[in-house]
């Protein structure tokens, strides 16, 4: 449903003593050339977690010369605050716990008392995102929409190091960014933190799809851009499902039985020279049948690397048939079924 979220409101102004107490990890000044706002002082909480827990960004800013008008801005991941982890999706009943313990957060870091931090707020930036649980298919989903082009947006691909495989696929317009990608990968490349093994173990096999909304489209949701107006399940399933249109993947996605043979090898984990003959072999296969390809080999070789195929592709006998990955659209991710009620 949603992550990342910025939020921002009018907060009664700290006193001095808060101000002091209060430790911060930077404060700047901001100067704006107008007769309105004039120089903003700003400080900052950003502190770091060990466990990784999603801590919030928070920025207080006053007037240099009326300090008792006060704003605050706070940016954070929402199922990561909530849960240590992204992993998940949100689903409704998290909201109104998120601002509950996102208001208590605040109130404590800021040593104010918990009626003086803001109940209303508006939205700044928002993320919604879905998962799809693909099991092995992940590499081939994310090879198909490599391809895909889209008006107004330029798409960039992100592989592994020194390796052919993707890891993220963006793309990118005006003031909006969309993106697909191997949640397990993305989790495996974060520093150690408490709750990494199990939270890989739940996204293996998660292609994740999240999109940043521009302005204009919180606008045109609610000109105000309020928090209870915009995030509810309605708003980020409409989002979400207009976004999975534009890619064309309501429809089955028909791919190579080769290229998928392909693509399962050289994800595996055996060694490259292993990867680059299995490859070739699998190509002499396809070219010219079992028969002949087994002449062109010495019998141990031939025998060695049929059955390491057999293995890492996981069948008794090699048919390079067609195949045919469902429309994402049906797909039900994890996080819906539980949000649903049923049995995991």
């Amino acid at each position: 449903m949603w992550d990342t979220i910025g939020l921002s409101s009018a907060i009664t102004p700290l006193t001095e003593g808060q101000l002091k107490s209060t430790n911060w990890t930077r404060t700047g000044t901001d100067e704006v050339h107008d007769n309105e706002r004039g120089v903003t002082i700003f400080k900052t909480l950003a502190r770091k977690s060990k466990d990784n827990k999603g801590i919030p960004y928070i920025r207080y800013t006053y007037k240099a010369d009326d300090p008792t008008v006060a704003y605050l801005k706070v940016e954070v991941s929402m199922p990561t605050f909530l849960n240590g982890s992204n992993v998940n999706e949100l689903v409704e009943g998290d909201i109104p716990k998120f601002f509950q313990l996102l208001r208590r957060y605040i109130a404590g870091e800021l040593g104010i008392k918990l009626k003086n931090v803001p109940k209303s707020w508006t939205v700044t930036k928002l993320h919604a995102c879905r998962n799809f649980d693909v099991g092995n298919n992940v590499q081939q989903y994310l090879q198909h929409l490599s391809q895909i082009q889209r008006p107004k947006y330029q798409n960039r691909v992100y592989k592994e190091v020194g390796g052919p495989k993707i890891e993220t696929l963006e793309w990118h317009a005006r003031g909006r960014k969309e993106k697909f990608y191997d949640k397990e990968v993305e989790i495996k490349k974060k520093k150690k933190y408490k709750g990494q093994k199990n939270h890989r173990k739940q996204a293996k096999g998660i292609l994740r799809y999240e999109v940043e909304l521009s302005r204009q489209e919180l606008y045109a949701k609610d000109h105000q851009r309020r928090a209870d107006v915009l995030l509810s399940k309605a708003f980020a399933d409409e989002i979400l499902e207009k976004g999975l249109m534009n890619y064309g993947i309501s429809n089955k996605i028909q791919l190579s039985g080769l290229q998928n043979a392909y693509d399962i090898i050289v994800n595996s984990d055996i060694g490259n020279r292993q990867k680059t003959a299995l490859v070739a072999m699998l190509h002499e296969l396809h070219e010219y049948g079992e028969k002949q390809t087994k002449k062109r080999h010495p019998s141990s070789t031939y025998s060695r690397n049929i059955a390491l195929l057999k293995e890492i592709l996981g069948t008794e006998k090699l048919i390079f048939s067609p195949l045919e990955l469902p429309p994402l659209t049906q797909i039900v991710s994890i996080q819906r079924e539980k949000e649903k009620g049923l049995p995991m």
